[in-house]
């Protein structure tokens, strides 16, 4: 096995199954949502480590099984990590817009994303006097 070199890591999401029955494995990568009957959920509890972080580091499954018209959201730390012209973090935004996504097709979602952190990025910030 090759020695472990600090400071090489990478966050994952993968999943394993067939059908609709899915093992969901997170290592530090945000959360995905999963969209089912009109509201967007955050049923990925489970997580660890990026990979090659921790060498010790143990990785488990949470299972899904996905039902016709769910949709499932993945995206990466650069849309939650977004920061304003005030340096706020875009974060749960992402949850508050995940749920204007029903029934929209996943181009769409992925334009509507990508739009709505475009746009958090270059809002001007508001003074008060």
């Amino acid at each position: 096995m090759q020695p472990f070199e600090v400071g090489r890591y990478a966050t994952m999401f993968s999943r394993a199954g067939s059908g609709r029955e899915h093992g969901i494995y997170n290592a530090g990568h945000p959360s995905p949502f999963l969209i089912r009957h009109g509201v967007a959920e955050d049923p990925f509890t489970e997580g660890s480590f990026p990979v090659g972080l921790v060498p010790e580091a143990e990785y488990v499954s949470a299972w899904v099984k996905l039902e016709p018209g769910d949709t499932l959201i993945l995206f990466s730390d650069g849309v939650t990590e977004a920061m304003d012209p005030a340096e706020e973090l875009y974060g749960s935004a992402l949850a508050r817009g995940a749920d204007g996504a029903v029934g929209m097709r996943a181009g769409k979602i992925a334009k509507a994303i990508l739009e709505s952190v475009e746009n958090f990025t270059k809002a001007r910030t508001k003074r008060t006097t």
